[in-house]
């Protein structure tokens, strides 16, 4: 978990902050633009904690965001490999080419 929010979250927050300045400079209006998949949904975390603070953009600052994502690794550490060696302990007979949510078959 920790690789993965240092590449899709602290990357994407430390390539922000270094183009901004060159950005401010621009007067063609230049802007930043983030993309993430549907996995990206507030409505698919499970704290309702953690998505009422996400969803509150009134409040929402950068030290918030940073806080959340420390308690997020710490809350995932253990979580994290669940599914991948779920699957990969399925029985010769289990599911294959198949799409998992967690631990769960599903839809694609």
């Amino acid at each position: 978990a920790e690789e993965c929010l240092n590449t899709n979250f602290y990357g994407v927050k430390s390539t922000t902050e270094a183009l901004l300045p060159l950005l401010k400079l621009s007067t063609c209006g230049a802007r930043i633009v983030n993309i993430s998949s549907l996995r990206g949904e507030l409505r698919r975390i499970p704290s309702d904690d953690v998505r009422n603070q996400l969803g509150d953009v009134e409040t929402l600052n950068e030290n918030k965001l940073d806080d959340m994502v420390k308690r997020f690794l710490q809350d995932c550490k253990e979580d994290g490999a669940r599914g991948p060696v779920k699957c990969a302990l399925l029985p010769d007979d289990g599911p294959s080419g198949c799409y998992f949510d967690q631990t769960q078959v599903a839809a694609f």
